[in-house]
């Protein structure tokens, strides 16, 4: 049975990540570090060059989903 990862770092924009920092929570449950950090910057690519928290969602297809977090929500 597939359990849906949610992760939420750190990250410049529009910049491609450390793959090293996912592959041991990616690499785990069938999609690669790789595409997800190429999610991440294709998501982000807006908001090259600024610190952001992104939050990840993998779903049972090996897709992620990758939203960005308000930094000004109250929380």
């Amino acid at each position: 049975m597939f359990t849906p990862i949610n992760k939420a770092i750190k990250i410049i924009g529009g910049e491609v990540t450390n793959v090293s920092n996912l592959a041991y929570n990616f690499a785990q449950r069938f999609t690669t570090p790789k595409k997800v950090c190429e999610d991440i910057r294709l998501a982000t690519r807006q908001l090259k060059g600024k610190k952001l928290n992104v939050e990840i969602n993998v779903v049972a297809n090996k897709q992620c989903e990758v939203s960005v977090i308000d930094p000004t929500a109250n929380k």
